[in-house]
């Protein structure tokens, strides 16, 4: 019988404070020229579902939109 052992756990403590962190974060990583993939995935591979949800927010609240978008996907995807 297998256990259901979660394979991301999430960041704790995390708060608003972090939500705000890793928005501008991640804006960073995105914005401009080019996309600063090593930063995105450092930061979403070690927050959990719904704190990835709470950054989402957050990034819409601070920026006015969610900026991953057809090109983020066309930039990161190595076909």
């Amino acid at each position: 019988m297998s256990q259901n052992i979660p394979t991301v756990r999430p960041k704790q403590p995390y708060g608003p404070s972090d939500e705000e962190a890793d928005a501008a974060a991640l804006r960073k990583a995105m914005k401009g020229f080019g996309t600063d993939e090593k930063a995105i995935i450092a930061i979403l591979a070690k927050r959990s579902n719904h704190q990835r949800q709470l950054i989402a927010r957050k990034f819409t609240a601070l920026y006015g939109k969610v900026q991953i978008d057809d090109n983020f996907y066309a930039e990161s995807s190595h076909r």
